[in-house]
């Protein structure tokens, strides 16, 4: 029977630069001879309906069903990808980097006007934690320069009021410790790509055994 592996989440306003962080992840940690999947969510490949819907209605390409049902599919497409993709990566002994987690749910949730008691509330058929989640934390302002000069297309949550909106939602939800997210931490995403890379491994030691 296999070694249980980890599941580690990267998280972040839109234009933070945890995709690149987990870019930067995946080849070191496999040089230190650890198994990586790499995924995200909403996972949005077809094989996941609900995720893939969910990308075209982020990317405008589909019709917004509304607030509510647009939450209800991203919980239903996250139970989905747990169970498919995840725990069998998990328990099969692989170490998971998973860009997004239910830290941006909360976050988003927030911003709204929402509580976190609603997000966890949502979660109780598909609650499972992340060994450790880290948060790149960088300004809305700076967020919104980089999305500009990587000409990136527009999606749903990516206009500036919107990033400083669920940029302070995030920071809300870091004091509350793990009530909502166990093993909640962050680096700073305004330091150079290299330097947060080394700032987030280091957390990464403190909990996965024999990361070095």
């Amino acid at each position: 029977m296999s070694e249980k592996g980890s599941f580690i989440v990267l998280e972040g306003i839109d234009g933070s630069g945890k995709s690149t962080q987990i870019d930067y992840l995946v080849p070191r940690l496999t040089f230190l001879r650890r198994s990586v999947v790499k995924t995200r969510e909403p996972y949005d490949e077809p094989e996941n309906e609900v995720g893939f819907r969910i990308r075209q209605i982020l990317l405008g390409e589909e019709e917004n069903p509304g607030y509510s049902e647009l939450q209800q599919m991203f919980v239903a497409a996250r139970k989905w990808h747990l169970e498919n993709i995840v725990i069998p990566a998990v328990n099969g002994g692989k170490l998971v980097l998973c860009d997004r987690y239910t830290a941006s749910t909360y976050a988003y949730h927030r911003s709204k006007g929402g509580h976190f008691d609603d997000v966890w509330a949502w979660h109780c058929e598909c609650n499972y934690p992340a060994d450790v989640t880290v948060l790149v934390r960088v300004s809305a302002e700076e967020a919104a320069r980089r999305m500009v000069l990587a000409e990136r297309k527009e999606e749903l949550f990516d206009k500036k009021e919107s990033l400083i909106a669920i940029h302070g939602a995030y920071e809300e939800l870091l004091k509350t410790g793990d009530e909502y997210v166990p093993d909640f931490r962050f680096a700073d995403g305004e330091q150079n790509p290299e330097k947060v890379s080394e700032d987030i491994m280091k957390i990464l030691r403190e909990y996965i055994p024999d990361l070095w």
